[in-house]
């Protein structure tokens, strides 16, 4: 088996990453999903090793690759780029946050206070051991909110706009014809 270290930007993405692959212990990646299929995607592979530009800290999390027919890096030496690691990390953001909104989403339509279906959502993806988290993801999902009920008024105010220039003109021509 194969293992490859991944530097994360948010120290959340490790408990991310062990929910999306079923795993406790050490993440095997797999290709059952779009995220190990990205992930995969960014693998790089060398004949000689390779010098890590960015420092490995307490951020890197290690990924192990099982062996299969499907993938054999055999005696090659893998690796992520600094451009991989942006890519990556950037994708797990985006994608963490379609999850989250998702739930939130369901949670309402399915009648849930947001203050326990944001608690549900940490619990169940074993993150409530991040104090800030809650408190990111409270004002994540306010911003949310608040963006499309600005959308919202906008289209509002835009069809009463529409509205009451045509029953303006309306007004006007039928002041029109009584005049004539």
């Amino acid at each position: 088996m194969n293992s490859i270290s991944l530097i994360l930007k948010k120290n959340y993405y490790e408990d991310y990453l062990r929910y999306i692959f079923s795993c406790d212990g050490v993440i095997v990646l797999s290709r059952n999903n779009e995220v190990g299929k990205y992930i995969f995607s960014r693998i790089r592979e060398s004949d000689l090793p390779v010098q890590s530009s960015t420092p490995l800290d307490n951020m890197a999390v290690k990924l192990y690759i099982p062996d299969s027919h499907s993938v054999s890096f055999g005696n090659k030496f893998i690796y992520f780029s600094v451009a991989d690691i942006e890519l990556i990390n950037d994708f797990l953001s985006a994608h963490f946050d379609m999850f989250f909104f998702r739930m939130m989403l369901e949670a309402d339509r399915m009648g849930y206070e947001k203050k326990d279906a944001l608690e549900a959502f940490l619990f169940g993806l074993g993150l409530n051991k991040f104090d800030t988290l809650y408190e990111t993801l409270k004002k994540r999902e306010y911003r949310q909110e608040l963006e499309i009920y600005s959308k919202l008024y906008e289209k509002m105010r835009q069809k009463d706009y529409r509205y009451r220039a045509k029953t303006f003109v309306f007004i006007r021509q039928s002041l029109q014809m009584l005049k004539n």
